[in-house]
Formats: C-alpha cells, sequence, structure tokens
C-alpha cells in the first residue's frame, strides 16, 4: 500500500530544517567578490599635487613682495642720508640777495619776491586770515642731483627784525592755490616755482631767510631779504 503525503509535503518524508545558525550557508564567496576586499588606497598623491600647488602660491608671492620693495627702493630718499651723485655738484653762494642763487645740498634756490602786510590768503569762502601780517615768499628751486628729491616748507626758516625765528604755514599756503607741484618730488635738472607763508606780528619786519635741503646734512644757506 502506496503511502501518499498530505497535500504540500514534498515527496519521500523529507522535511524541511530551519536554517543553519549565522544565516545561509554557501561554499563560494559573497555575492557580488571574486576576491577578498583591498583596503582603499591612502590619498598621497591628492596630497603631494595640494603641497606643490601652495608651495608655487608662496613663491609667486614672495617674488612679488621682492618685485615691490625694490621698486620702492630705488624710489625713496630718507632724510639724513647724502646721496653723492656722479660728478660733482655746483658750487653756490652760502649767503645772498633776492634774485641771487644759493645752494644747500642738491637744491639751488632763488627768492624771487617778497610781499608783504598780507592780511589774508585765499578767497570766500576758502579764506584765512592772518593773526599778525602774512609775508609771502617767492622761490624757484632746482634739483642739481641725480636723484628725485623735495623741497620742504619745514626747513625754511623766517628771521624777523625782532630775531624770532618763524616756520612756514602749511595752511596758508594750501589756501593759495596752484602749490600741487611745489612740494611733489623734484626729478633731476628740473625747477619747481612756489611761495612759501608765514604768519608774523605786524610790527615785525623779515629780515632773512634760512633755507636748507633737509634730505642733505649740508647746512642751511641764508637769504637777505631786505635788499
Amino acid at each position: 500500500m502506496t503511502h501518499q503525503p498530505p497535500p504540500g509535503e514534498p515527496p519521500g518524508g523529507n522535511h524541511p530544517g530551519p536554517p543553519p545558525p549565522g544565516g545561509p550557508s554557501s561554499d563560494g564567496p559573497p555575492d557580488g567578490s571574486g576576491q577578498p576586499q583591498q583596503p582603499s588606497p591612502r590619498p598621497w598623491g591628492r596630497i603631494l599635487g595640494l603641497g606643490c600647488v601652495v608651495a608655487v602660491v608662496l613663491a609667486l608671492f614672495v617674488a612679488g613682495c621682492v618685485v615691490v620693495l625694490i621698486s620702492i627702493g630705488e624710489d625713496t630718499i630718507e632724510p639724513g642720508i647724502e646721496y653723492t651723485p656722479e660728478g660733482p655738484l655746483p658750487t653756490g653762494a652760502t649767503t645772498g640777495a633776492i634774485g641771487d642763487p644759493v645752494v644747500s645740498g642738491h637744491l639751488r634756490m632763488t627768492v624771487t619776491g617778497v610781499q608783504t602786510r598780507v592780511l589774508s590768503v585765499g578767497t570766500d569762502p576758502l579764506r584765512k586770515d592772518a593773526e599778525g601780517q602774512y609775508i609771502i615768499v617767492n622761490v624757484t628751486v632746482k634739483n642739481l642731483g641725480d636723484t628725485p628729491t623735495r623741497f620742504e616748507g619745514p626747513g625754511q626758516v623766517l628771521i624777523g627784525s625782532d630775531g624770532e625765528r618763524y616756520a612756514n604755514d602749511p595752511q596758508a599756503e594750501i589756501y593759495l592755490g596752484n602749490q600741487e607741484k611745489f612740494f611733489q618730488r623734484i626729478q633731476p635738472d628740473d625747477s619747481v616755482s612756489g611761495r612759501l607763508v608765514y604768519d608774523i606780528p605786524k610790527d615785525v619786519k623779515p629780515e632773512q631767510l634760512e633755507m636748507k635741503d633737509l634730505l642733505s646734512p649740508d647746512p642751511p644757506v641764508m637769504v637777505d631779504l631786505t635788499r
């Protein structure tokens, strides 16, 4: 007599058992991998490439700084340092009068005129009144050296009949106008003209102008303003 298995049961009486612990087993490697997994390579190439880029940027930055410093050094004149030209400087008088050229350092300076008893400079609304009187000194300056230089207003001192020394008034000089080139750099063999302004008491007369190249150790020169 042939025993018929119940419906839904496989023949032969073999019943499927529970799966082994740890999940289904397999004789081959896991699906999707024919070889053992290799560790990810370290990004040394990327690090080296980034380092090279940084080194190039730093090198360009340093080179640019050197160029800037060199260009500044070639165009800068330090006060108190004597700059020796290729040839001897023309000699000039250490004293003079109105219209006489005098030399200090690399500058040849000529007082071409003097105005006294000026009560104000400029025009409204840009006007500046004197506390006493303004003395306006017209000056022409030539650079005798081989390097650019400046004519500095603070180096030019007015000596009054009272024996006092008077500094120039930079604000009043600005109010006069047309002074832009006077205190800028003067190229070799170039000349500039401008006006110095002094505010002195009304009862004092201008007697002398002490003039000096402030960028040179040379002594000042004196200009007699009374003749």
